[in-house]
């Protein structure tokens, strides 16, 4: 029989201030160089026509990869080998899903900027950052579902990424991949740092002693 044990988690598995700087900095250069090669793929890869969003979801992948390959190292003390492969594969989902929404609907809010009364300019202040906080919330919950059979505030990572991505989407420069990278990461990474230190009885990172 195996008895989880509060005491023993806290004190040999609890993830703290180095986690955290791994984490920013895993997220802040995954989401550089994935965004640098998204770019790159964008501007010499385009398919023509209808296929355009097929160079659009294969640019996501591969940016998403590199965010979730980054994270999942950094996970891997916790999540193990199987959690680390399902946290890249849902990382590479969420991207994908983000960058087919953001392509199909920038235009539309790009269009809002033609009328420049204050009404307008409040209205698109208030739907860019709604839009940001779905893209948000799309991007984390695959990763939510990768989370919530292993802790208990699984919840928390849904509402720290949509505020974030308010932020990040409403803010131009820090849609820009580096600063996009380092913003991302110093809020998730202090959301995934309590986000350990509350585990379920599944999770793989929960001390367990053998009576």
């Amino acid at each position: 029989m195996y008895v989880a044990d509060r005491k023993e988690y806290v004190e040999y598995q609890q993830a703290g201030v180095l986690f955290w700087l791994l984490w920013v900095v895993a997220t802040t250069l995954g989401a550089f160089v994935g965004r640098y090669i998204e770019e790159f793929v964008l501007l010499n890869a385009m398919l023509p026509g209808a296929f355009d969003i097929v160079t659009v979801a294969a640019a996501g992948a591969i940016g998403g990869a590199l965010i979730g390959l980054g994270q999942a190292l950094v996970l891997l003390p916790y999540l193990k080998r199987q959690g680390a492969i399902e946290w890249i594969i849902a990382t590479t989902l969420g991207r994908i899903a983000t960058q087919i929404i953001f392509f199909l609907y920038a235009d539309a809010l790009a269009g809002l900027f033609l009328d420049n009364t204050y009404t307008t300019v409040c209205g698109l202040i208030v739907i860019r950052i709604l839009f940001g906080g779905v893209l948000g919330l799309i991007f984390a919950f695959p990763q939510y579902l990768v989370l919530k059979q292993r802790t208990s505030r699984a919840a928390y990572w849904l509402l720290a990424n949509a505020g974030v991505s308010m932020v990040t989407t409403y803010i131009s420069v820090f849609t820009v991949g580096i600063f996009y990278g380092l913003v991302t990461g110093l809020v998730t990474g202090y959301v995934m740092v309590d986000i350990l230190r509350n585990p379920t009885q599944r999770a793989e990172w929960r001390v367990r002693e053998k009576v």
